[in-house]
Formats: structure tokens, C-alpha cells, sequence
């Protein structure tokens, strides 16, 4: 026996959200949560990525950095004043505690990570640093794509560290490596020629922006160039992109109205967004 429910507005059936849309992973749109879902748990935890599958999405975005030790952790600064507070008392830190001084260890012994937009969260006491290795075991367990920005200039053997956990995991061609510099990417194409190159962009294209990103296409499988643009560029200019075989993601959205706009009436492949907002939601209800 099937029960039918129609409503003019969201409801709530078994404490799930209908209007929760799934935003499939190779979507024509494709939602990127931006960190995770930070605006409900400390972003870039294990914690704002497990709920992401929830918020209906199947692609993610973080950032890397190196610990001292050479771990690869998942934090958007360079420092984790603006996330953490002293494990013993949360209490504020004083001074800056940046992530490439500090041993893995001492950063998961030290500080917890239970800072939501700036503000201490009880909640989410206990709360520790993601290291780029427990991000993939998540993506993989969630079925995601990670969208992951080299946040700093990494020598080739923090490269090489990356490309082999990604391979390890069986994830290498569900990541699309970020950088705003190109020359970023230099030894990652050496080594792992099919991955994904994603170049953050604030400026319209140029012939030569066109040319570099387009000697890192392979025409190998899983290889491609991407255009990660800022909203702030000329829409009518994107078109400039797909011309030259190269899709287009753009950053970053809060609300549906934005989302509506870019999805329904330019080019874009994906757009990342951060908030409470479902972009397939969105684009339905256009």
C-alpha cells in the first residue's frame, strides 16, 4: 500500500526534509559545498563533511596544508587561531599557531577545532584537526567528489605524498586539484598527468590564460582543465572557455536567487556555495 503526500510547501516525513534535493555527483549543475557544511559544524571536520551527504551533496571542497611533520590537514588558514581554542580550558590561543610549525600530534593534543563562524560550539567539544587521509576514507565512504585547493606552494615530495594517498584510497580520479597558481601544478601534471586541473580565476580570459590552461589538457579518460571562477567576472565571457574545451565552475553563493541566476541562464558546469542553501533545490524551483 503506497501512501501519496502532496503539499504547496516543504514538509517533513520521518524527520527527513523533502525538499532536500540530491544533486548527483556528475550532475549538468553540480552543487560544491564549500568546506564542508560549515555553517552546522566546525568547517572542514569530519564532522561538517559527513553532514554534507544529508544537505543533498555529492561534490566538497577543502584545503591543504602540511603539517610540520608532513601531514596533509585539511584547514582553510595558514594558522588555527580563527577555528580552535586551547583543549584544556577553551580558552582563546594567544599568539598564532600556524599549521606548518607545529607537529600533527601536538595539533590534535592541544587545540580543539569547535569553532563555528568564529563562536565556540559545545556541541562539537572534542573536535580534531581532518588530516587529507581521513577526508578520503569520507569521500569514499559518501561516494563524494573532493574538490581540494593547494592552499600553499608544495615541494614535490608533499605532492608526490598527495598523489600517492589519493591513489591508495582509489580517489585520484574523484579529485579536482585547485590552485591560483599555475605553476602549482608543474610537478602534479609530471607525475599524475590524467588528474583534474582546476585554476581559480578572478579575472575574465585572456589568450594567454587560454594557452597555459590549455597545455595541461591530456585527452587522456579522466583528465580535464577547469575554469574555477569568481562571480565577479563577465558572465557573457565564459562562453570563452567552453570554446576551448574547458568547463566552468564558479565561486561562491549563499543564496537561491544566485544560484538560480548562474545556473539557469550562464554556461557554469558547477557552482559552489556555502549556507543553507541545495542547489538542486534551487535550480527546481526556478
Amino acid at each position: 500500500m503506497q501512501t501519496i503526500v502532496t503539499a504547496n510547501g516543504p514538509i517533513t516525513v520521518n524527520g527527513l526534509d523533502n525538499s532536500l534535493v540530491k544533486n548527483p555527483k556528475s550532475a549538468n549543475v553540480r552543487g560544491i559545498l564549500h568546506r564542508g557544511v560549515s555553517d552546522y559544524a566546525p568547517e572542514e571536520s569530519w564532522q561538517a563533511y559527513q553532514l554534507a551527504y544529508q544537505f543533498g551533496y555529492y561534490n566538497v571542497e577543502g584545503d591543504i596544508h602540511f603539517t610540520k611533520d608532513g601531514v596533509p590537514v585539511m584547514i582553510h588558514d595558514d594558522t588555527i587561531n580563527r577555528v580552535a581554542v586551547n583543549k584544556s580550558d577553551k580558552s582563546n590561543i594567544v599568539g598564532d599557531v600556524a599549521v606548518v610549525d607545529n607537529n600533527y600530534q601536538d595539533l590534535l593534543d592541544k587545540y580543539d577545532y569547535c569553532k563555528i563562524n568564529g563562536n565556540v560550539q559545545k556541541y562539537y567539544y572534542g573536535t580534531s584537526l581532518l588530516s587529507f587521509e581521513d577526508l578520503l576514507k569520507i569521500c569514499r565512504k559518501y561516494n563524494y567528489a573532493l574538490h581540494a585547493e593547494l592552499k600553499i606552494e608544495m615541494t614535490d615530495a608533499q605532492i608526490e605524498r598527495l598523489v600517492y594517498l589519493a591513489r591508495y584510497y582509489g580517489m585520484d580520479n574523484n579529485i579536482f586539484w585547485q590552485s591560483s597558481n599555475p605553476d602549482w601544478f608543474k610537478h602534479l601534471k609530471e607525475i599524475a598527468p590524467d588528474s583534474n586541473f582546476c585554476f581559480l580565476i578572478s579575472t575574465d580570459p585572456t589568450e594567454s590564460l587560454i594557452a597555459t590552461m590549455k597545455s595541461y589538457q591530456t585527452g587522456l579518460l579522466h583528465g580535464k582543465v577547469y575554469a574555477y571562477v569568481s562571480h565577479s567576472v563577465d558572465k557573457s565571457k565564459l562562453v570563452t572557455y567552453k570554446e576551448n574545451g574547458i568547463d566552468v565552475v564558479v565561486w561562491t553563493f549563499y543564496s537561491d536567487a544566485a544560484i538560480q541566476d548562474w545556473g539557469l541562464n550562464t554556461c557554469v558546469n558547477g557552482i559552489m556555495v556555502q549556507g543553507d542553501v541545495n542547489v538542486a533545490r534551487a535550480l527546481m524551483r526556478a
